[in-house]
C-alpha cells in the first residue's frame, strides 16, 4: 500500500529489493549450468563425430572416407555449435545488462532505506588508483563519500 505521496511502502520496497536479488542470484548460476552442459554436450558430440572419421571402426555414417559426407556433417555440426557458442554469449552480455540494471535499482531502494550492501559493492568496484574512476557518477561519489569518508575507500 503506498502512503500519501504516492511512495511506495517500505514493505513494497523491501519485498523488490529481495525480489532482485533473488533474480541477480539464480538467473547467472542456471546460464552458466547451461553453458556447461552445452559446451560438454557439443565437445563430446564433435569428439565423438571427428574419432569416428579418423578411425578405421566401421559406423553408418562415417563407412566411406573417400565421400564428403563426413567432413560435410562434421561442417554442419560444427558451424551449429559455433553459432549457439555465439548466442550463448550474447546472452551472457544481455543478463549482465539485466543485472546491472538490477543492481542500480537496489542501490536506489538502498538510498530510499538507508542501507548500503550494494553501495559499497559499487564503491568498491569503481575505486581506482586511490579515487573513483569515470563510470561513476559525481551523485554516487557524493553519496560513497557521504557514507565513509576517502580514506576508508583506499
Amino acid at each position: 500500500m503506498a502512503n500519501q505521496d504516492n511512495e511506495p511502502s517500505e514493505n513494497t520496497l523491501l519485498t523488490e529489493y529481495q525480489a532482485l536479488g533473488n533474480y541477480n542470484n539464480s538467473f547467472p548460476s542456471q546460464h552458466w549450468m547451461m553453458t556447461g552442459i552445452f559446451i560438454a554436450f557439443s565437445s563430446v558430440l564433435l569428439g565423438g563425430l571427428i574419432f569416428a572419421f579418423l578411425s578405421s571402426t566401421e559406423s553408418l555414417l562415417l563407412a566411406n572416407k573417400e565421400s564428403p559426407l563426413p567432413g560435410v556433417i562434421i561442417c554442419v555440426i560444427s558451424t551449429a555449435v559455433l553459432l549457439i557458442f555465439y548466442f550463448i554469449y550474447y546472452w551472457g552480455k544481455r543478463v549482465n545488462f539485466l543485472l546491472q540494471i538490477n543492481f542500480e535499482r537496489m542501490r536506489e531502494i538502498e538510498s530510499l532505506l538507508g542501507m548500503w550492501n550494494h553501495w559499497r559493492v559499487h564503491g568498491i568496484d569503481h575505486l581506482k588508483e586511490l579515487t573513483f574512476d569515470n563510470e561513476i557518477s559525481l551523485k554516487d561519489r557524493e553519496k560513497l563519500l557521504s557514507y565513509k569518508p576517502q580514506k576508508w575507500w583506499l
